[in-house]
């Protein structure tokens, strides 16, 4: 079985938020400090932020409190789950870009890890100047933002510089940066590389009446470990289930038990996302927000 790499249960959703006034920048940057329980991440260039949360009604909660409470009016896009990608075996690969100032070879290998560090050179000293083996880093950090199944970062996968060849006068750190972008793509994909999405403990207290339609609802959104039991005149469900499957679920509860219901969630583990094309809750993963 894969180990899969460890996840922030603080950063399950994104959300896209900019303030309407650029001149707010700096009062939504500090407001967003003082935020807790979620993970910003802030543009390099323009006014936008990306912030996460565990759920969308964290996040939604934190909107209305800029809003209301810091008095920021803000635009944001729609809750997006953060999808991650990763590796299931190990693999290398050994990659050789040639041309008039554009030699480069660099041999690199994949492997799991549950640690976060995503790069290191074992490259033997001398071996490859200290800028090619910058160029190298850069290259990882590129591919590994964007990953190559959907689009989204790679976690729990560590990238090892074996070893390399350059030219005094044939090679650049550009040459290094473009064989290493070719030669991690292609390792990725050898080494199994998979769309990986977060799934929930579920704790459902409904009537007893309604367990039976609460607990095929959960089974229709790909739950799984679905038990229920029954105590007087209420019932618990519990369940694991993929959280993109999730989104609104408080509503559809509220119908289901006659507004008589209550959820609880928290992140339980990752899983490798199915790719059958007959499931009705199947995540449309290369619509990336």
């Amino acid at each position: 079985m894969t180990e899969m790499p460890r996840r922030d249960p603080r950063a399950l959703v994104d959300l896209a938020i900019e303030p309407v006034d650029a001149r707010d920048y700096a009062r939504l940057l500090a407001a967003l400090a003082e935020a807790p329980g979620i993970v910003v991440n802030y543009a390099e260039t323009g006014y936008a932020a990306l912030i996460s949360g565990p759920d969308e009604l964290t996040l939604d909660r934190l909107v209305r409190d800029l809003r209301e409470t810091s008095g920021i009016p803000v635009h944001f896009g729609a809750p997006a789950v953060a999808y991650r990608e990763t590796i299931l075996r190990p693999a290398s690969v050994d990659v050789t870009k040639r041309g008039q100032g554009a030699f480069a070879r660099v041999v690199l290998s994949l492997e799991p890890t549950r640690g976060d560090r995503c790069f290191v050179s074992e490259a033997s000293e001398g071996a490859l100047p200290p800028d090619h083996v910058a160029a190298v880093e850069s290259a990882v950090a590129e591919v590994f933002a964007a990953g190559v199944v959907a689009g989204f970062p790679v976690a729990g996968v560590l990238a090892t510089l074996r070893d390399g060849a350059w030219h005094a006068t044939d090679s650049s750190a550009n040459a290094f940066r473009l064989a290493a972008l070719h030669g991690l793509r292609e390792a990725l994909t050898k080494a199994g590389a998979v769309l990986l999405e977060p799934c929930m403990s579920v704790r459902v207290v409904a009537p007893s009446p309604a367990v039976g339609a609460v607990m095929a609802d959960l089974r229709s959104r790909r739950g799984k470990e679905i038990r229920g039991e029954r105590q007087a005149d209420e019932a618990i469900v519990t369940a694991v289930v993929p959280l993109p499957n999730l989104f609104g679920y408080a509503n559809t509860l509220r119908s289901i038990t006659k507004g008589h219901g209550a959820v609880e969630m928290t992140f339980a583990r990752d899983e490798v996302v199915s790719d059958d094309s007959d499931d009705p809750f199947a995540p449309a993963a290369a619509m990336r927000a």
